[in-house]
């Protein structure tokens, strides 16, 4: 009976750990933190369908702003086929992962959309380089392992940053933090460990799936004086950008763009996604720019700080994200400069 039981855990253990099926489970909300439909969208990155001509990838900003369903219906781009995998609460590391096993599993997108978005910035102590629990039960090892070669090959990430500092985790630790979560799921729910695709099929991405977001024929709304104060001052607090402390992030944006490259990305644009009423100092593209002299850079702040239509400044749905509306005028103007990015 302890071996029928064993072999069960084990069985269920390995089921779990399919990421392309990962079940969504509370439990999962409750190991790492995230909605248990962030966990989910990886049946898309390891989809069998043909890799798409555009994929952004970002936060959820990038879920709220960056349209590709509108983008795929719209007249403006030809033969288009967008997506977009979006990560939460800082996501330089998984994004990097999610590229590599897209690519692996899928092929190479002809545009890459990678938006800005840096860990620390705004008060956050949370070093890019550490893996997560979503970062084990998303990935397998070999993508990591690839990663962790990577850095310390052509963005002079150390030993020492894995073994002293404790900065980038080990790949052995890092398998086994995919083994511990994989048992953990497991040994709280073996019967539905061992369906997982019957369990995630069921689950609606919702926010963080492809859905249409844009609406053209809405009218813009104003916000009231009270929502616009507040919101101004949450996002303005956080301060800006600082380059000289952000080095992990640029070292794995560096990592993500060079791999890009090599694995035949055609185009890879850097996009910023602003938040509401935010000050003209949070982040220098122009430094941007100078460090990613292989990149287009896409700035949403001329689009909604547009003189011409005062109002698009107000478009947001909070002091993060901006509304269908926003995304509307965003999702346009990104997809105007991919079209021109064409040879």
């Amino acid at each position: 009976m302890p071996v029928i039981v064993l072999g069960a855990i084990v069985t269920a253990s390995s089921r779990a750990l399919d990421s392309a099926t990962l079940p969504p489970w509370p439990l999962l909300r409750s190991r790492s933190g995230l909605p248990t439909s962030q966990l989910c969208q990886m049946r898309r990155v390891r989809s069998a369908a043909k890799p798409s001509n555009l994929l952004v990838m970002g936060s959820s900003r990038t879920a709220a702003a960056m349209d590709v369903v509108w983008m795929n219906r719209s007249r403006t781009a030809t033969d288009l086929r967008a997506e977009r995998v979006v990560f939460t609460f800082g996501s330089e590391l998984d994004r990097d992962l999610a590229f590599r096993t897209y690519v692996a599993d899928r092929g190479v997108p002809e545009v890459l959309g990678i938006e800005l978005s840096f860990t620390r910035a705004g008060g956050k102590r949370t070093d890019p380089l550490l893996a997560t629990t979503r970062s084990h039960l998303m990935f397998e090892p070999k993508p990591y392992w690839d990663m962790v070669g990577s850095l310390r090959t052509r963005q002079n990430v150390s030993l020492a940053d894995t073994y002293f500092w404790s900065r980038l985790q080990s790949t052995g630790g890092f398998a086994l933090g995919r083994i511990d979560g994989g048992l953990d799921l497991a040994l709280r729910d073996p019967p539905a460990a061992i369906r997982p695709r019957a369990q995630c099929a069921r689950k609606k991405i919702g926010f963080f799936d492809n859905i249409g977001l844009a609406h053209p024929s809405d009218t813009l709304k104003t916000l009231d004086a009270r929502r616009s104060r507040i919101w101004s001052g949450l996002v303005n607090s956080q301060g800006g950008v600082r380059f000289d402390t952000a080095g992990n992030e640029l070292k794995l944006l560096r990592d993500l763009v060079d791999t890009a490259h090599h694995d035949g990305v055609k185009t890879v644009f850097l996009y910023y996604l602003p938040g509401f009423d935010e000050g003209a100092n949070a982040i220098d593209l122009s430094q941007v720019q100078r460090r990613f002299p292989d990149t287009r850079i896409f700035d949403a702040r001329t689009v909604l700080n547009d003189p011409t239509k005062p109002l698009l400044r107000q478009q947001f749905a909070s002091a993060s994200h901006v509304n269908p509306v926003g995304a509307y005028e965003v999702s346009k103007a990104f997809l105007e400069e991919v079209e021109q990015s064409k040879p």
